[in-house]
C-alpha cells in the first residue's frame, strides 16, 4: 500500500514533468499569453489538488503555496500582455486572471489586493452582463470573492453588501448563502442569519461551520435548544470540532443550572 508521502513524491514528480513542459513552450513563445494562460492554469489546479486531505499535509502546503506563486506570476504576465489576446476571448481570459489572482492573493493573506483584483473582475463585466450566463457568472464569483476577502479584513458590513449581488446572480450557492450568514452573527442580525443558514442546509452545505454559525443565531435570537441541537449536529460532523464541543457544554451546563 502506497503512504501519502511516496504518493506525495508521485504527484509532485508528475507535476514538475508537466510545469517543466509548459515552460519549455513559454521559452518558444515568449510574447503569447496563451501560453502564459496554460502554464497558469495548470500551476493554479496543482495547487489546489495539494490540499486534498490524506496528504503529507506540510509539506503539501509548502509545495501548494509555491505553485500558488507560480500562478500568481503567471496570470500578471498574461494581463500584460493582455493586447495580443483577441477580442472574442479578451474578457473570459481576463476575468480569470482577475478572479484566480484574488484567490491567490487570499490565501497568502494579501486581503487588500485580493479585494482590488475582485473588483477589476466586477468591473471588467459589471455593464455586459445581463443575458450573458458566463458574464453573470464571473461577476458572481467576483462578489463573493471580494466578500470574502472583506470579512476577513473585518469589514463586514462591507461583505455583506457584495455577498448580496452573489446571492442574487447565483442563488444556488450554499457557501456564499453561508458565509453571508456569518457575517450576520457578527452584526447582530441573527434572525437574517438563521435564514441564511438555513437556506445554506437547504442547498446541500451542511457543513459544521453552518451550522456552529446557525447555532450561535439561535443563541442570539434567545433559543438556546435549537442552538444545542446545532451543536450536536456540527460536532456529529466532526468530532474534534472545539467550538460545537465548548457550546454544547456551555449551553448543557446553563440548562442544569451549573453555569452561573
Amino acid at each position: 500500500m502506497i503512504d501519502s508521502a511516496e504518493l506525495l513524491a508521485q504527484l509532485a514528480a508528475n507535476l514538475s514533468d508537466g510545469d517543466r513542459a509548459l515552460s519549455d513552450a513559454i521559452e518558444k513563445h515568449p510574447d503569447e499569453p496563451v501560453a502564459f494562460v496554460a502554464r497558469a492554469r495548470f500551476r493554479y489546479e496543482s495547487a489546489l489538488s495539494l490540499g486534498t486531505p490524506g496528504m503529507a499535509q506540510a509539506v503539501a502546503e509548502a509545495t501548494g503555496m509555491d505553485y500558488f506563486r507560480g500562478a500568481l506570476d503567471d496570470y500578471t504576465r498574461v494581463i500584460e500582455l493582455s493586447e495580443a489576446l483577441s477580442e472574442e476571448h479578451a474578457d473570459a481570459v481576463l476575468c480569470e486572471c482577475f478572479l484566480n489572482i484574488a484567490s491567490i492573493l487570499m490565501r497568502l493573506g494579501a486581503l487588500g489586493p485580493s479585494c482590488d483584483a475582485a473588483t477589476l473582475a466586477i468591473e471588467r463585466v459589471s455593464d455586459r452582463a445581463d443575458g450573458d450566463p458566463l458574464k453573470r457568472r464571473v461577476l458572481a464569483q467576483g462578489h463573493k470573492a471580494r466578500g470574502t476577502a472583506r470579512h476577513l479584513q473585518g469589514l463586514v458590513a462591507e461583505a455583506v453588501e457584495d455577498y448580496g449581488p452573489a446571492l442574487q446572480l447565483d442563488p444556488e450557492d450554499g457557501e456564499t448563502a453561508s458565509n453571508r450568514g456569518e457575517a450576520l452573527v457578527t452584526l447582530g442580525r441573527f434572525a437574517d442569519a438563521v435564514a441564511d443558514f438555513d437556506r445554506a442546509v437547504e442547498l446541500g452545505h451542511a457543513h459544521p461551520l453552518t451550522y456552529c454559525g446557525r447555532a450561535m443565531a439561535q443563541e442570539g435570537l434567545g433559543l438556546p435548544e435549537r442552538a444545542l441541537e446545532d451543536y450536536a449536529r456540527a460536532l456529529a460532523l466532526d468530532e474534534n470540532n472545539e467550538q460545537a464541543r465548548s457550546g454544547l457544554e456551555r449551553l448543557r451546563a446553563a440548562a442544569s443550572g451549573d453555569g452561573q
